[in-house]
């Protein structure tokens, strides 16, 4: 059946006559079948319709002609309507030819012209295609074919010559529309439902019969074939209609040449010596064609088309002429495999389009001009597509009909000569025509089965493609002036592609060698155009090849050749350069955007169809059956990135390199499941500025950079597989490997800044993804039932972010982010309600593990020193999702809780000050570049809009459902502070435990947030504890744990900090609650934490200073309503100023309060309250506070309240009740205490001595030195404001109720009321912020406290209220008023010159009442004790208050118990609450208080009055009456009247009531006290019963029962003597006490040794002064005191000790050192002998005798006498003496004191004296005049060294300072000189100085020397300058002393030569002062 007849084999039989068919088949049908015959004869090349051989070859049996002159054909609607479409021909003729005698036919046929017409209109038929164009004329025919068979030259078996003229084809709008209406097919007629499924196939392929190769090629019949088509062209006009004023595109489709290859090659092949390659690639019949010229013109109506169509390049040329070379071959042979039936290859040289803006812009709007046809309506049902219909992606259509595969066949089929059949493969080695022994019957009939079997199995070559473009250029231009500059321009070279086509399968690949984009526009740095993508440096590869291998299903070597992979595609990217360069990028993007035409988008709402479908069958659809072939990959991608490097830039310079390399992806797709993996092998970003230390910005260290995969399984939950909760959709794996980051943000915001650039093309593509999603959206609500579900696995090994201090910086901040994980499960939710579907949630786990954070310092990129700054850390995240959040509400959409386990970070000095300069340097440094403005004005509105609508959209009733959920948990952060390490050098890896300071640390802090669907939020943070301990080692501490912040004990399971925080659609409130938290304030420790932020911030600041611009802040937007609440709960504040001891004193504040802000465009409030203000004074530790507390500021209110409403001005109010404030000798302690912690630190700092400047010594300029006092005075210098102030209307009131100040005194925290000033205050201020304005008034009241009275007196008086009773405060008014001064500018005329005035702020303080201050003696006595309490208090420690005292003390002395009944005023102090009635023993004492009203101007009234009435008490003592009420208010001593219960006896007793620094003390006591004034005490007896002991000093009080008896002394012997040395005395009557007021008794207590000794006691009575008697003038009713005296007191008033002896006291002497006094208690007057000796006076003991006597003068003078080997020397000291009743007391003193200063001898002459002083003695000398001289008028004269006397100056002249002039004939000595009194007023001291000292207030050591002299003296630098001088010796303590230090030079007394030296020296020095102390 295989007749090889070509091309044109279905004209056979034609000629072949039936007769002898038949006769044939009659003849041979019974020996073989037909096909077994047909094989015979093609293999002997017989053939049964032989040829006639008589017939000549040239005879023509046959000829045929037929020639038809015209016809046309028209299409219409109907018989009415025109003409759509007319068709006519002319001149159609065609010839027939037979030649029987070369078996050959011949055909020709020929048509003249041929034209189709449209539709007319405005009377005008529009031609639609036409023959006759410009190019042809009449007598070329427009369509040639002639066809021959066998043709007489023999050149060929076949030839075909066809030729054709052009065709002008013109658009006709009008006509093509109504031709598409024409043939639209009616409604109810669907073309889909017409189409077949059946597919024919387009070519039989018949079995061959056994045939050689080569035979096949000799005996295959040549085609002769020409082809030439001249090139047709197609006009499209504007408008759709065609005349000669519209402009045009015009298609040139090109001309078409064909052309048969010659087969003069073949005759070389020889068998067995060709190839089996080389004989099968001639196996071809080959054709050449050739398409020419194909162009595409735009063509406007003044330009002339038709020329322009022949040029090569034309101004109208878009493509540019291209010609295209195919060559295509078509296999002889189609039973090989491996011969390709076609062949085909091809090249297109070059592909060039250029086109303009302008070009493109006119095409558009010629296209647009275009009348269109209608589109159909859509229809209403779309047609169900069976499954069926879907074929395979990419499957060609004859393979999807292929048989399924037997594999039991293929086994069996498996060598290779089974391709051809044994008897015909060329292939095989056997001889060509050696046929086996096999008959052929046989052979044919046993495998004709297996040959049907194994064609099929054959993969045979449909088509082998090959086509290249050599080079591609695509020109983007600009049109300017006529000509087209190109903008953007493409070019890539050799883009290739290849195509196999086979029977079960296809491999297809393309490849591109070259391509790059460039801007001819813009020129890089080397003058060459810059380059936008470019491959410029890829010589080797290809840039991209691309394979694709698509395989049948069915085919045999599926499993084997394929993998089982049915499409594969394998894409491979060498290397690209990208070059961002942002000039070329914005503008390429601008005109790119400028081409694209503004179309107005249009949002079709689109009908929803719901679903009908019943929700009960949803989980029981069945899934869908599986296919068998499971492990089928469908699809498989392989993706390969080698190289891809993209370069940023800017015209002036480089901004960063990214290099990413080794980016491998892969995709692998299965009916069951999608798989696709990437990696990345490296990324790198590089920072390209050259000066940049750190040029990495991102880099990784490890092998890659991650490696991900994901796993789609499809229909994977489909059914009931829904609700296993173990099968996901997707399943994620990704794994990171370490990468590292350098942010140094200068990079990053100039890369940011290079992004900006682009913002414009960003908003552009924001709206158009708006409206995607709004269309999307719909489609999502279908999804959204249904949830996929994704499994997460995600490792990432530790990315490192490195932080730099700076871009070039080595300080560098590391935060290792440790090893996150990411895992997920899935779960179904629990919930009552049943749905159709089980809501499915997924449960996520986020772990980080290893967070670290530490600093370091690298060197030349390799790491130095780590410090650790952030301790290892883990934290665990737990997100759940619910997946089916769009109909599933009960829980939120997403939950996150997060739980972090103990944080601790550990920062010194020094990593604060780097992480500052961090923020300041690196952060804070940008690029500078910013985003053009303009844009940014564009985004505000759009973005505005987008906000309304979306506000809008909420109003709609919408279910409200919770969105997420947040639940974050810190166990603790710790935050340990070190000290800066002053060591340097020192290995910074480890902390030093030594320099520790602090720990901070919050404790349970929980976050929660929860947000709504209707953008509402809810927020709050709770921390449960904050505390603060000090943790410096160095420092001792009172308590082992030092808290500075913490809860307070017995709150601990409160919460210490409570914030929320709500948003809505009304605005946010904001509350905050802190409560019961406890501060201590320890100033000191507080200060040095803050000193390490302080000197940090400072240290970075100083770094930073002229680094970087100013960033302007742009205003916020105003908030809907913001409302915020702060409320502090019991606070405690304690302000201490050293921790080391415990009771050291602090100050604690109480306080509640409460701030409320509401802020809206409207209006703005804010409210605070500071209620219960409480300050008090106590010890440090609790513990020690009992009974220690003092109030300094008693419970009090302030109410601040600010309005603001719309555009009106602020108003304020400021409100505080009442102030009552406690100012005492402790609290002044501990504040001074407290704050000087706040100074101490400048103080303690020792100032190291400078080392001395290098240029000290040169001479300096004056005016370089910048002194202040040398600077003119800049007079004209502006110091008016810039602006006009303009008032505000602001509006501040103030009002205080009262102020009670009280200033106590007292011992400790229990304090009396000394002064009690009362005040109150209004005020009013206007315009604060501008013209000031202030109105205030203050009432003023002061009260004194009367200590001699007890009671409140007046200190300024209250003014009295005309015509009434009543009194009114005295009042000070103060205004202060800002105002403009004169304005400048005095006529109109100079208005021009108007200046803003100048202002100035006025003051006047005024008061319209007279003030009146009273004050008395006793008020000058309280307020000078005030202030020797409070000096006392500034100056000392606070030992002095460890003892408390109450405001009144009772106390018990009357010998007996007594029964207390305070009034109400009192509140008694440590007593069970509620007693009224208080027992008090003998010798106790009860403490009490005043009672504190309410209202404070009460308890001030109550306090001044301090009425009789209120303040009493009642007694009773033991077996006594009650007493009647005794009043505590006035000081002093009242006698009242009890009677004894049994006897009736009637006695006094006395209630005496003292002030002991201002604490009142009531003594209840018997009418008689003993107060003993000697040294020893004194046992007091009654007839031998002893009633207790007077010791020295005291009062003693005799017991109530023992008052009236007689009473005896025992003195017991004091530290010397030894108890029993002396008898009793002699008993003393309580009358003899009566009768002996005031004068003296004696008694003498026997020395027991001696009888000559005795101790001699002086009696004196004096009548106790009482305040009120109620008594009769009885003297046995009065009280009086008894006075036990020594007879003498010796007072040794000299700056030297002194011994004496009293005669015969057997030599013993007593030391009396100097300033001191002893009692000598057996001295009788006019017997008594002392013999005194004074001590190392002038390196010399002195003695003298001294007689006791009576009646001597005041002052009397006694000599000491210093005897040594050479001389008697005498020295006359003064005694003074004074008598009292009962005692003399002799003080041994020296007129004068002379002190020395000088550094010289000194000598003082005066009558009949003379006295050398030398310059070495430390102490005075004693100087005094001669006895007998002493009351004259005495003077002295003065001598230093060798001068001569000087005049006399006398030296009683108490406080003078003056000069005493010596001379000598060297020099003039000038002395000053000093007289100052004693302390003790009977001593002038007098003191020689040097006249002239200098002082040193520089920083350095001085050494002066005298003019002409070698000797230096060092003046030594002094510590702090002051500016007064005073004179102290140069003491240890440099530190405390003031240090100063007098130089005597000899040159200095001489006036003339110190002025010469100090004036040297000031020229010298410029800033070192020399002083002048004229003394």
């Amino acid at each position: 059946d295989e007749n090889s007849g070509g091309w044109f084999s279905w004209i056979w039989g034609w000629s072949r006559e039936d007769k002898d068919e038949q006769k044939q088949e009659v003849k041979t049908s019974s020996l073989m079948t037909s096909e077994e015959k047909a094989k015979l004869y093609a293999a002997i090349g017989y053939s049964e319709t032989a040829v006639d051989p008589t017939l000549p070859k040239s005879y023509e049996a046959m000829k045929l002609s037929v020639n038809l002159k015209s016809m046309s054909a028209s299409i219409r609607e109907n018989n009415q309507t025109p003409e759509l479409l007319k068709f006519s021909l002319n001149e159609l003729s065609t010839i027939f030819t037979q030649r029987p005698g070369a078996q050959a036919i011949r055909f020709e046929t020929k048509i003249t012209s041929l034209e189709v017409t449209g539709m007319t209109q405005e009377n005008c038929t529009p031609c639609l295609l036409s023959s006759r164009t410009v190019y042809s004329d009449n007598s070329t025919s427009l369509l040639s074919i002639m066809f021959e068979t066998n043709p007489l030259d023999e050149g060929a078996d076949q030839r075909l010559r066809i030729e054709s003229q052009p065709l002008e084809i013109i658009y006709d709008a009008r006509t093509i529309n109504s031709l598409v209406d024409f043939f639209r097919p009616p409604n109810d007629v669907h073309l889909e439902q017409l189409t077949s499924a059946t597919l024919m196939k387009l070519e039989e392929f018949r079995e061959k019969t056994s045939t050689g190769l080569l035979y096949i090629i000799e005996t295959q019949k040549v085609l002769d074939l020409k082809i030439n088509l001249m090139a047709s062209y197609i006009i499209v006009p504007q408008k759709g209609f065609y005349d000669c004023t519209s402009s045009l595109l015009l298609l040139d489709l090109g001309s078409l040449k064909m052309k048969s290859k010659s087969r003069s090659d073949i005759s070389g092949l020889k068998v067995g010596q060709s190839s089996i390659e080389d004989i099968m690639s001639r196996a071809y019949d080959s054709f050449d064609i050739q398409l020419t010229s194909i162009q595409l013109l735009y063509s406007k109506h003044d330009e002339n088309w038709q020329e322009a169509r022949k040029l090569k390049y034309s101004s109208q040329h878009i493509l540019q002429p291209l010609d295209v070379k195919v060559e295509f071959g078509r296999a002889m042979v189609v039973t090989d495999a491996r011969m390709p039936k076609f062949k085909l290859s091809g090249q297109l040289p070059l592909l060039s389009v250029q086109i303009s803006d302008q070009k493109l812009k006119s095409i558009l709007e010629l296209i647009d001009s275009i009348p269109k046809a209608e589109s159909s309506p859509a229809t209403s049902s779309p047609p169900k597509i069976t499954e069926a219909a879907i074929s395979p992606v990419l499957s060609a259509p004859h393979l999807s009909q292929l048989p399924v595969l037997d594999l039991h066949s293929f086994a069996e089929s498996e060598s290779e000569e089974e391709f051809y059949d044994a008897l015909s493969s060329p292939v095989e080695d056997m001889p060509f025509f050696e046929t086996p022994s096999a008959s052929l019957k046989r052979g044919s009939s046993t495998r004709r089965k297996k040959l049907n079997k194994q064609e099929s199995l054959k993969n045979m070559t449909e088509l082998q493609l090959r086509f290249e473009v050599a080079e591609v250029l695509i020109k983007l231009c600009r049109l300017t002036v006529n000509s087209e500059t190109p903008v953007l321009q493409l070019e890539v070279v050799g883009l290739g592609t290849e195509l196999k086509l086979r029977t079960f399968d296809m491999t297809a690949s393309a490849f591109l060698h070259e391509i790059c984009l460039l801007c001819p526009e813009y020129m890089d740095d080397n003058d060459k155009p810059v380059y936008l993508v470019t491959t410029l440096d890829n010589v080797e590869d290809d840039l991209l090849t691309l394979e694709y291998v698509k395989a049948d299903i069915n085919g045999p070597e599926l499993k084997t050749a394929y993998q089982n992979v049915l499409q594969k595609i394998k894409v491979n990217f060498s290397s690209l350069d990208v070059h961002l360069h942002t000039e070329t990028l914005l503008n390429a993007v601008n005109y790119l955007n400028s081409l694209l035409p503004k179309q107005e988008t249009k949002v079709v709402e689109e009908p929803v169809h719901e679903k009908t479908e019943d929700k009960k069958d949803v989980l029981k659809k069945l899934t869908s059956k599986k296919s068998k072939n499971e492990d089928v990959i469908d699809l498989n991608i392989w993706a390969d990135l080698s190289c891809l490097r993209v370069f940023i830039r800017e015209k002036k310079h480089r901004i960063a390199e990214i290099h990413i390399e080794g980016l491998d992806s892969q995709v692998i797709m299965r009916k069951t499941a999608t798989e696709i993996t990437a990696k990345l092998k490296n990324i790198v970003i590089v920072d390209s500025d050259e000066m940049a230390l750190y040029n990495k910005a991102l880099y990784i260290t490890g092998k890659e950079v991650f490696n991900f995969k994901i796993i789609s399984y499809v229909n994977a939950t489909d059914g009931i597989a829904y609700t296993n909760m173990d099968v996901v959709d997707n399943r994620v794996y990704l794994t990171v490997g370490c990468i590292q980051v350098v942010f140094v943000n200068k990079f990053f915001s100039s890369i940011l800044a290079f992004i900006n650039n682009f913002q414009a093309a960003k908003e552009a593509l924001t709206e158009a993804t708006v409206q995607a999603a709004e269309k999307a959206a719909t489609g999502v609500k279908e999804l959204a039932e249904r949830s996929s579900r994704l499994a997460l696995d995600i490792n990432i090994k530790a990315p490192v972010v490195i932080i730099p201090q700076s871009a070039i910086s080595a300080n560098v901040l590391v935060a290792d982010l440790g090893l996150i994980t990411v895992k997920n499960r899935f779960f179904i939710a629990k919930t009552n309600t049943r749905y159709n579907l089980p809501p499915v949630l997924d449960s996520m786990t986020v772990k980080l593990s290893e967070l670290k954070l530490y600093r370091r310092f690298s060197n030349k990129n390799s790491l130095q020193t780590e410090v650790e700054l952030l301790q290892p850390l883990n934290l665990e995240v737990a997100v759940e999702r619910n997946l089916a959040a769009a109909w599933y509400n009960e829980v939120p959409d997403i939950e996150i809780s997060g739980r972090l386990k103990p944080m601790n970070l550990i920062l010194s000095q020094e990593d604060i000050t780097t992480i500052l300069r961090t923020l300041n340097e690196n952060i804070g440094e940008s690029s500078g570049a910013s985003p053009p403005s303009q844009e940014l004005k564009d985004t505000t509105s759009r973005s505005v809009t987008l906000v309304t609508s979306a506000v809008v959209e909420l109003h709609s009733p919408v279910k409200i459902k919770t969105t997420l959920k947040l639940d974050f948990r810190f166990d603790s952060l710790t935050l340990v502070l070190y000290n800066s390490n002053s060591k340097q050098g020192t290995n910074l890896d480890q902390r030093d435990d030594l320099l520790k300071l602090a720990e901070f640390k919050l404790l349970l802090m929980s976050a929660a947030v929860k947000m709504l669907s209707d953008g509402s939020m809810n927020a709050s943070v709770k921390l449960a504890d904050c505390t603060l301990d000090d943790e410096r080692q160095a420092i001792h501490k009172a308590t082992p744990r030092s808290v500075m912040v913490e809860m307070k004990h017995g709150f601990e399971k409160k919460v210490m900090m409570d914030i929320s925080y709500k948003q809505g659609r009304d605005g946010t409130v904001l509350d905050v609650i802190v409560q019961e938290i406890y501060l201590c304030a320890s100033m000191e420790f507080l200060l040095t934490v803050a000193d390490i932020f302080l000197k940090a911030n400072a240290e970075s600041f100083c770094a930073s200073e002229n680094s970087h611009q100013i960033y302007k802040a742009t205003p916020l937007q105003p908030v809907s309503m913001m409302e915020m609440n702060i409320i502090v709960k019991n606070p405690e504040i304690v302000f201490v100023a050293e921790l080391t001891r415990s009771d050291a004193p602090a100050l604690v504040v109480t306080a509640q309060c409460e701030v409320f802000i509401k802020n809206s465009p409207e209006r703005y409030s804010m409210t605070a309250a500071v209620k219960e203000v409480q300050v008090k004074a106590c010890p440090f530790l609790p513990e020690k506070r009992k009974g220690n507390v003092t109030t300094v500021l008693q419970p009090c209110d302030f109410f601040f309240e600010m309005k603001r409403s719309g555009n009106n001005p602020q108003s304020a109010d400021l409100m505080i009740k009442s102030l009552t404030v406690k100012v005492s000798p402790i609290i002044i302690n501990t504040v001074i205490t407290i704050t000087s912690a706040l100074y101490r630190t400048a103080e303690t700092t020792e100032e190291e001595i400078s080392q001395t400047p290098p240029g000290l010594w040169n001479m300096k300029d004056l005016k370089d030195l910048k002194l202040w006092f040398l600077e003119e005075s800049n007079e004209s210098e502006d110091t008016s404001p810039i602006t006009e102030l303009v008032p505000t209307g602001q509006l501040l009131k103030m009002s205080i109720e009262s102020v009670v100040l009280t200033l106590e005194a007292g011992v400790g925290h229990r304090t009396v009321p000394m002064l009690l000033a009362k005040s109150s205050f209004l005020g009013e201020v206007k315009n604060w912020s501008t013209l000031i304005n202030l109105h205030s008034q203050l009432e003023l009241e002061v009260h004194y406290f009367n200590e001699m009275f007890g009671v409140w007196e007046p200190l300024l008086e209250p003014l009295e209220i005309e015509k009434t009773d009543l009194f009114k405060p005295w009042i000070l008014e103060i205004k202060m008023k800002k105002k403009a001064k004169k304005a400048l500018v005095e006529s109109d005329a100079e208005e021009e010159n108007y200046k803003i005035p100048e202002y100035k702020t006025v003051i006047s303080v005024s008061s319209k009442d007279q003030l009146n201050i009273t004050l008395s003696k006793c008020g000058l006595q309280m307020l000078s004790n005030l202030g020797t309490a409070f000096a006392e208090a500034a100056s000392q420690t606070s030992d002095i208050f460890k003892k408390d005292q109450a405001p009144f003390v009772l106390i018990n002395s009357l010998g007996l118990a007594i029964t207390v009944l305070p009034s109400d005023s009192f509140s008694v102090l440590d007593v069970e609450f509620g007693a009224k009635i208080f027992d008090l023993k003998d010798g106790g004492s009860l403490n009490m208080e005043y009672v504190r009203s309410k209202s404070e101007s009460e308890q001030f009234t109550a306090m001044t009055t301090l009425s009789s009435k209120r303040f009493y008490i009642q007694i009773c003592p033991h077996n006594h009456s009650t007493v009647e009420k005794i009043p505590l208010t006035k000081v002093g001593r009242c006698i009242y009247k009890v009677r004894h219960e049994e006897s009736g006896v009637e006695r006094s007793i006395v209630c005496q009531i003292d002030t002991v620094e201002g604490s009142k003390m009531i003594t209840i006591r018997s009418p008689i006290q003993i107060r003993n004034h000697f040294s020893i005490p004194f046992t007091i007896f009654d007839e031998g019963r002893c009633l207790g002991t007077a010791s020295p000093e005291n009062e003693f009080n005799i017991p109530l029962s023992s008052y009236r008896s007689v009473l005896s002394l025992l003195p017991i012997a004091d530290e010397n003597g030894v108890d029993g040395e002396y008898d009793m005395c002699e008993g003393i009557t309580f009358d003899e006490i009566m009768k002996n007021v005031d004068s003296l008794l004696q008694r003498k207590c026997q020395s027991v040794m001696s009888t000559n000794h005795s101790l001699i006691v002086n009696i004196v009575t004096v009548k106790d002064t009482l305040t009120s008697s109620l008594c009769s003038d009885d003297e046995w009713d009065f009280s009086y005191v008894v006075h036990l005296w020594p007879s003498v007191l010796l007072h040794n008033l000299l700056p030297y000790h002194i011994t004496y002896s009293v005669e015969g006291n057997g030599n013993k002497y007593h030391t009396l050192h100097d300033g001191c006094s002893a009692q000598i208690h057996n001295a009788v007057l006019d017997q008594t002998r002392l013999d005194l000796e004074l001590l190392n006076y002038l390196d010399q003991n002195w003695k003298s005798e001294y007689h006791i006597k009576s009646n001597l003068p005041d002052i009397s003078f006694t000599t000491f006498y210093c005897i040594t080997e050479l001389d008697k020397t005498e020295l006359d000291i003064a005694v003074h003496v004074t008598y009292t009743t009962g005692q003399m007391v002799i003080a041994i003193h020296s007129p004068y004191w002379m002190v020395n200063k000088t550094g010289r001898m000194l000598q003082y002459k005066a009558d009949g004296i003379h006295r050398k002083h030398p310059p070495d003695c430390k102490k005075p000398l004693l100087f005094s005049f001669q006895p007998k001289n002493f009351l004259q008028n005495n003077k002295v004269q003065l001598m230093v060294t060798d001068s001569e006397l000087s005049d006399q100056f006398s030296l009683d002249t108490v406080g003078s300072h003056g000069s005493v002039k010596c001379k000598s004939h060297k020099k003039d000595y000038q002395v000053g000189v000093t007289i100052n009194n004693s302390s003790f007023n009977i001593t002038r001291i007098v003191t020689f100085t040097p006249f002239f000292m200098i002082s040193n207030r520089s920083k350095y050591t001085l050494e002066v020397a005298e003019e002409g002299k070698e000797k230096w003296i060092p003046i030594v630098l002094q510590q702090f300058s002051t500016s007064q001088f005073s004179h102290c010796e140069l003491s240890s303590e440099h530190i405390r002393e003031r240090k100063y230090l007098g130089v005597m030079l000899d040159s200095i007394w001489n006036n003339v030569n110190a002025e010469s030296i100090l004036d040297k020296l000031a020229n010298v020095l410029a800033h070192i002062s020399v002083e002048f102390t004229s003394t």
